[in-house]
This record gives structure tokens, sequence and C-alpha cells, in this order.
């Protein structure tokens, strides 16, 4: 600018371009281990090319001119167990742009809950199984009972116990395999013993001819038995609650005696012990008499 006096004076002006680059909206693409396909919507400023890290990974069309484009983004089957990862990469005048994390994962087979515990009764619960591959049921204890025993992909099964008839706790593992790749998982379940609880284990009685009655509580099938002549019980069998009666002959020794009643059920067994006295006679010396010379 020249003023009227004759002097003059400048400004500078900066003018500044972006770079060109691509844009998308998609921050990552994730496949299932089967072959896919993305329609992958850009929008370029300019001429770019795309490509990928990864074999598995194709990108068609490989190149483009500015503006909006589609490109299919394709992943072969994965058959590992094991996910694997790579990168769409895009340049413009060779120079990185854009990379987009591009995941595929592998076969899994896993359920959900990993372990269950049943009563000691008849129960059914529900477990899920995890998969993206069909599967079925490998190995599993004859107390169990799955439904369905095959399946595909995500699906719930019931899992059903029999009734425990032992009062000892028992456990085992229901085993899962996939069909087309060598891949297993295993639940375990654990399934509580039944209750069962008596008198007293010891038992302490007069010479004479008696019978002990004993309270039994039981939830399952229970027995009785003794290998002392002079004893018999009743009853031998039963089930649930009940009283067991202990019959005791008389004792005509002079000795005491002991003999063993046993409980059994299941695989569990208990001793109650019964002592029992012999005749006897007893002098009291401080009742005695005093007699005079």
């Amino acid at each position: 600018y020249i003023y009227p006096e004759g002097n003059s004076s400048s400004t500078a002006v900066t003018v500044t371009q972006s770079a060109a680059t691509i844009t998308t909206a998609v921050k990552k693409l994730e496949f299932k281990n089967s072959a896919g396909e993305y329609s992958l919507k850009i929008n370029a400023d300019a001429n770019w090319k795309a490509s990928s890290d990864q074999t598995w990974i194709s990108v068609s069309p490989s190149s483009g001119t500015p503006g909006e484009k589609v490109l299919k983004v394709s992943v072969s089957p994965n058959t590992s167990i094991s996910s694997r990862s790579g990168y769409v990469d895009f340049q413009i005048n060779s120079k990185d742009i854009l990379s987009i994390p591009v995941t595929q994962e592998g076969y899994f087979l896993k359920s959900e809950p990993t372990s269950l515990t049943m009563s000691a009764g008849e129960e059914t619960k529900s477990v899920k199984v995890l998969s993206n591959s069909s599967w079925r049921i490998l190995t599993k204890p004859s107390w169990l009972t799955v439904t369905p025993s095959s399946g595909k992909d995500t699906l719930n099964v019931s899992v059903k116990s029999a009734e425990n008839p032992d009062v000892v706790e028992r456990s085992g593992y229901i085993v899962l395999k996939a069909d087309n790749i060598s891949l297993t998982c295993s639940l375990k379940v654990a399934q509580s013993g039944q209750h069962f609880a008596y008198g007293k284990d010891y038992y302490e009685c007069l010479d004479s001819a008696q019978t002990i009655s004993i309270n039994i509580e039981s939830a399952t099938t229970w027995g009785a038995h003794t290998d002392a002549t002079w004893m018999s019980v009743s009853p031998t069998n039963s089930k649930g609650n009940g009283v067991l009666k202990v019959k005791l002959q008389e004792n005509k020794g002079d000795d005491e005696r002991i003999g063993v009643v046993t409980l059994n059920v299941g695989t569990k067994s208990y001793d109650i012990t019964i002592k029992q006295r012999g005749k006897y006679f007893i002098v009291n010396s401080k009742d005695a008499n005093t007699f005079s010379s």
C-alpha cells in the first residue's frame, strides 16, 4: 500500500493446504473363524492404494480415485484354535495414511459355568455351551444325563443328575469335543451326599433281656446287621427316617460281652458298640453287721 506522502508498507498472507487424507467410520473389523467379507466404505481426497500385511486378508479393489468408494475386505477360514490379527493399510503417494485393525477368531469350545454343584436328590440345571463349530458329548458320568448330547455353535443344554444313594459326595466330568478340530473342554459336576444320622456310637446295658431303640435320620436306603449271636436287629433294610430295634438276649454268664451293630449306607458304614454286663454279686462292707465277742 502506498500512502499519499509517498511512503509504502506491505503484509504477508499465509496459505495452508491440508494433506490429502482418507476417512472411514469403521474403527476395526472383526470376523468369525469362517471365511467372511465386509464392505468397507471410505472417502479419499486423492488417488489411493490399499493392501494388507497378512496373506489371509485380501482387499478389492487395491487402488482407487478420489471420492467415496466401497472396498471388499475378505478373510479366509481360520482353522486354528488361536485368533489372529492384521491390518488393512491405505496409502496416498506412497505415504501411510490409514490403518484399520482386522481380527479373526479361532475355533473355540467352552461352557458357562465351568462347574456345577448338584444336590443329593434328582436335580436339573442349565449350562450354556459356547462354540463356533459343531460339537458332541465325548464322555460323562453314568449318573448324569445331558440333553441334547450334540449341537452346533452356542446352545443351552440340560444337565440332570440321578439321586445319589450314598452319603459320600461324588463328582465327575462332562467332556465336550469339537467335531472338526482337536478341541475339547470339561465341565466338572459335583453332587452332595445324602444326609444320614443316628443315635450314639456306644451303649452300655444291664444283663437282662431288653430292646434298644435307635433313631435313624436318612434320606436314602440304609441297612443294619450284627455278627453277635446274642443280638438281633430290625429292620435289616429300610429307606428314610426310622427306628432301628436292637434286641439283646439275657446275659446268663458272669463276664460282660461286647457286640457291634453295623449300619451301611452306600459305600459308607458306621459301627455302634453295645456292651452288656454279666451276672454280678456285690457285698457292701459298710453295711456289714458287728457281733459282740
